[in-house]
């Protein structure tokens, strides 16, 4: 008799810097596995497609669902939205808060979202 341990899709995204990139693993259906930071070489992309291997097959590393990229390619990517119009209009608000004298403090954060298209399907 033979067992086969079946692996789950992993979608990568991330975040990328002139001197790291930052990477969070997705589930199938969007839910958080990790987030690791790698240095902007060649060695840490490597580095970063093993790490986000460990959690399973590597379905897809998109980011930033910037719709000419996406759209155009064949087939059409799956990609994780940053929501950044949601960003600006926080960033805006809180801007407008401290101008007015009443500063916000701390680290305010806001949700981003797996879109799923034909490449993880």
């Amino acid at each position: 008799m033979t067992i086969v341990e079946e692996r789950t899709a992993v979608t990568g995204g991330v975040d990328t810097h002139s001197e790291v990139h930052v990477a969070a693993a997705l589930d199938s259906v969007g839910g958080l596995l990790g987030t690791r930071e790698f240095p902007a070489t060649a060695v840490g992309y490597a580095s970063l497609l093993g790490w986000l291997g460990r959690f399973g097959d590597v379905a897809l590393v998109g980011f930033d669902n910037w719709e000419p990229m996406v759209l155009g390619a064949q087939p059409p990517l799956t990609s994780v939205d940053m929501c950044l119009e949601e960003v600006g209009r926080v960033a805006a608000e809180m801007l407008l808060a401290a101008i007015a004298g009443e500063p916000s403090r701390g680290t305010h954060t806001e949700p981003s979202r797996l879109v799923v298209r034909k490449s993880s399907c």
